[in-house]
């Protein structure tokens, strides 16, 4: 253990000229209830050769299990992040989807031979498309967890996430009820525009999504966790915490040597952010017509 943690990432940022969109992103998730990874910075020499300025990115394992679900910490726990094919130069994306359940990694837990994703995978291309799909999925899942996690994953701009690519998520089995719930992962690419990419938060590509979307009574649940977390997203206390980041990590981002960005692009970037946070509750709520 390192300072109470198992694992700890650090991440380069090279393809974040701000070097601040994972420490925003993450933010906003936990403080809107999801148990997101916490955040910080790193000054990185190697061999007293200067590597340059990190985000240091708390790992999602039994140590962060064991904190955020103290009396519920011994589920399993799968990341859903893409496999690549090096034989071919593809990758496969991974979703509930009956043929790819035995692809996702299992990080802490026991080796159920990927049974509780394949009940997913089962209950999804059992459950009746449009009207049904809520309680045919209701025994399996925090309906009221993912809900809000998209929401905030549409907030944050994540199209390299679970509703827009099917990408850079986990999923963790409550053992108290055996619900699974979603943890999100990797914003290199958040605070983006749908429309850049050529998607749309009404019309996203993760399966659970999509056929909730299909559902009368989902889609309705989840303008209302749109309508409800917006409310409690405050942009001023995250505009103040932002310029605190960026103060804080200032002369680091100007002096990396190994950035991949122009010190130009990482002041115009962190601008761009700023808008982004006085301006994204307006665009979510166009979206939904609310």
């Amino acid at each position: 253990d390192f300072q109470g943690l198992e694992t700890l990432a650090l991440n380069n940022e090279v393809v974040d000229c701000s070097y601040l969109r994972e420490p925003l992103a993450y933010k906003v998730f936990r403080e809107a209830g999801i148990a997101a990874s916490r955040t910080s910075f790193a000054r990185v020499r190697v061999n007293d050769e200067v590597y340059g300025l990190y985000v240091i990115i708390e790992v999602p394992d039994s140590q962060l299990l064991e904190d955020r679900f103290p009396d519920d910490d011994e589920g399993n726990l799968y990341d859903g992040k893409y496999i690549y094919n090096w034989d071919f130069g593809t990758y496969t994306l991974l979703d509930f989807n009956v043929g790819v359940d035995d692809m996702f990694g299992l990080e802490e837990g026991t080796d159920v031979g990927h049974a509780d994703i394949a009940a997913i995978s089962d209950a999804v291309d059992g459950a009746p498309r449009g009207g049904g799909f809520v309680e045919a999925m209701e025994p399996l899942l925090d309906w009221d967890q993912w809900h809000t996690s998209w929401a905030v994953e549409q907030w944050v701009g994540h199209l390299d996430g679970y509703q827009m690519n099917k990408n850079n998520y986990r999923v963790y089995f409550r053992p108290s009820d055996g619900k699974m719930i979603y943890l999100p992962t990797d914003f290199d690419y958040g605070f983006l525009s749908d429309g850049g990419w050529g998607v749309g938060w009404t019309g996203p590509l993760g399966t659970l999504a999509s056929r909730c979307f299909l559902d009368a009574s989902c889609r309705e649940a989840q303008v209302a966790a749109v309508d409800t977390k917006l409310a409690g997203i405050d942009p001023d206390a995250l505009r103040t915490y932002f310029d605190a980041m960026a103060d804080l990590t200032h002369d680091d981002a100007s002096d990396d040597p190994r950035r991949e960005c122009g010190t130009s692009s990482v002041w115009s970037t962190q601008d761009y952010m700023r808008s982004w946070i006085s301006g994204r509750d307006a665009q979510v709520r166009a979206t939904w017509g609310l």
